[in-house]
Formats: C-alpha cells, structure tokens, sequence
C-alpha cells in the first residue's frame, strides 16, 4: 500500500513537472512568436492612418504609389477623406475644378485604382460617408431636408394679470459651425436663387405653454474659441412644477398674438420654435450649395409619445442645457430648469434622438452597406446620446 502511494506520488509528481516544462516552452514560444508579430505583424494587425486627399486634385498612378508607401511602410491600410483642409483657396479655375471633382465618375475611377491596388496588397480603405462634416453638401441636400434646431425664447411673469403681445421669433442665431467653415474653405454662403426663403419658410412655432416657477440663475461667459457669442453658463436651475403647465399653442392667434389670463404667483411662459441652422459642412469639396443633412425625425414629439409613452410637450423647458453639442468649444452647465421627474425626461428624450438618428439615418445606410457587401465603421466622438455602437449594427468601431 506505501509502495502504491509513493508511486502514486511519484506519478503526479512527474506529471506536474511535465505540465510545468509544457506551459513554460509554450509561453516562451508565444512571447516569441508574439516578438515576431510585433517586429512583422500580419497587414490585418498593423495600424491604421488618416489619408487626406486634397478633394479629387488626385492620379490614379499617384494612389498607387502612395498605397505602395503605406504598404512599405508597415501599415495596414488607410481612411480616406477627399477635402479641402490645409488648401488655398485662391487658386487658377482648373486647379479649382480639379479638388471640386467630387462625389463624381472620375472621383471614383480614382478610387478604384486605390483600392485595387490596396486590395492586391492585403490592405484595407476606408472612405468617409461626405467630404466634410456634419454630412452634407450638393444639390441633393436642399432646404427641405437640411438641419434644424429646436430653440425656446421665455418669458417671467407674476400674476394675476393680463398678458397680450405679438411673438417675435428671433433670427437664426450664428454658430460655430459657420466660422469653422469659413475657417476651412468656404469663400461664401451664398445660396442657389429661393433656398434662402426656402429655409425661412421652415422656421414655426412647436409649442407654448406656461408653467409655474423660478428663473434660472445664469452667468455669461465671453465668447472663445470658435463661438460667436457670449456663453451661458447656469448656476442655479430654475425650478418648475410640471404639474401647473398651461399649453397655450391653440390660443395663439393670427399674426402671432399670444392672450393669456395669468393665474396668481411667479410663471415662466415659453414658446418653442423649429428653425434651420445657419452652418454649412466644413471642410467641404464639390460642386453645389454646402447644407448641413437634418438626421432627426420631423415628427419627433409623436414619436417620443410612441417610444416612451408620455407627452413630451409639458416636459420641453426641462430638457436643454446649454453647452450640450458644443465643441467648439466644449463647456459644462447645469439644466435650465429643474423639477420633480426632470432627469428622467432628460434621459428619456436622448434615449429618442438615439433612437432617431440611428433608425432614420444610420441603420438605412449600414443595411445599404451591408447589401453591397461593404463593411460600416463609425467613429463616435463627442456623440455621448448616439448609441450606434451598441446597436449591433457596425462592422468596426474608433
């Protein structure tokens, strides 16, 4: 029996060496072979670069050449974005011709050739959906389909009383996105005879309503960076009882007059209006006017009814925060106003926008990728509400 336990013993013991001397060979051939890798990776490991064409001023024997330097070079392929970013903008009419040659024929027989050559080497390309961005650009980017913002103009009032006055809706207000534009190559937003008047025509009334609180306390921030206007800042959010709100849209009457018998106390009367964006894409190359894509839905109150099953409009003064969107530059602010149940109304309304953007815009385009047997990549910088990247829907993420 003692014999048995020490051969056992000995067995196991045997055994465990064997084991050990295995995992240590095999862990010395992966960190070798992972040296190797490092020092000649596979093309499908190695990194990708940013290839920035300037517009379609491009040869096919060029790309070639170029797609041979990547390879050289130990890169596995390349994004191509054909823009205007880094050019002059005052350059002979041919020279001009040549970077607007885009989205065209020709553009892409010179894509092909870049990818022929990538796809003989083993690398991947990528091309990016628009020359600049946001996505736009061209003639089919018209006044009907191009971005626009939902923006509120309020008033306090103390009751009881009497308040009769016609609404003036402000202009649109001027954006970052118009300077950085300029910035990189647009010489003017001039548009195409009636686009302008087109885009006006889009600008209405959403909703008004009124609802029992405080103001906000807000400190002003003096422009930078690229905005073309003070920043607000709030300190204090206004509070507000959702439970008093009065919607007073059908009481509007023609030409704008808003009649209301204020009740008793302390009310912040808001009106909320639709209206297009004064931007144009940056960077942008091609022929045509230069207008932003709208990616939202047009319906977007039925269908935050539909999604989150409640009635968004007695919840609108709660959902903005200034600073929101903006990167040019980046800032932090509290709501505009507070109130029992607010935080959940934020969550839920860009949980929507989400929801939107992805089903109206970016699903149709990944299916449609998917359908010619492309892949789809999304970089999600600076989209903290767009969720696409859970979605299931994209080939790669940056």
């Amino acid at each position: 029996m003692r014999k048995h336990v020490r051969m056992t013993r000995r067995l196991a013991c045997g055994l465990m060496m064997s084991l050990v001397h295995t995992a240590v060979v095999a862990n010395a051939q992966s960190l070798e072979s992972l040296r190797q890798e490092f020092a000649d990776p596979p093309k499908a490991m190695r990194p990708l670069v940013r290839w920035w064409w300037p517009g379609g001023d491009v040869t096919p024997d060029e790309l070639r050449r170029e797609v041979w330097v990547l390879d050289e070079a130990g890169f596995g392929g390349a994004e191509i974005q054909a823009f205007r970013i880094g050019l002059k903008t005052a350059v002979p009419a041919d020279v001009a011709a040549r970077v607007n040659d885009y989205p065209t024929r020709s553009f892409y027989r010179k894509m092909r050739a870049a990818v022929e050559e990538a796809r003989d080497r083993g690398l991947f390309l990528d091309l990016t959906l628009g020359s600049g961005w946001p996505f736009g650009g061209g003639e089919a980017i018209t006044p009907e389909v191009a971005s626009i913002e939902l923006r509120f103009i309020r008033k306090n009032l103390s009751g009881p009383g009497h308040f009769r006055e016609r609404i003036v809706l402000p202009a649109p207000r001027p954006t970052a996105g118009m300077n950085l534009a300029h910035m990189s190559g647009l010489t003017s937003d001039e548009l195409p005879p009636g686009w302008q008047e087109r885009l006006r025509a889009r600008t209405r009334i959403v909703a008004a309503l009124a609802v029992s609180g405080t103001e906000p306390v807000v400190e002003m921030r003096e422009a930078e960076g690229l905005s073309p206007a003070p920043l607000p800042v709030v300190k204090t959010p206004g509070h507000l009882d959702r439970r008093s709100a009065k919607i007073l849209t059908q009481v509007i009457k023609p030409g704008g007059i808003l009649d209301w018998d204020v009740p008793p106390g302390q009310w912040q009367l808001f009106v909320f209006f639709q209206q297009p964006v004064e931007t144009r894409v940056i960077g942008r190359v091609g022929a045509g006017p230069q207008l932003v894509l709208d990616h939202m839905n047009r319906a977007a109150l039925g269908a935050h009814r539909k999604r989150r099953g409640y009635d968004l409009t007695p919840w609108l003064p709660f959902i903005g925060t200034p600073g929101r969107g903006e990167i040019y530059p980046p800032y932090r602010s509290a709501p505009w106003f507070d109130g029992t149940g607010s935080d959940k109304v934020r969550r839920d309304y860009w949980q929507t926008v989400s929801d939107l953007w992805i089903d109206n815009f970016f699903a149709p385009l990944v299916n449609w990728l998917h359908a010619q047997g492309l892949m789809a990549r999304v970089q999600a910088q600076r989209s903290g509400h767009f969720i696409a990247t859970r979605s299931g829907l994209v080939s790669a993420t940056h």
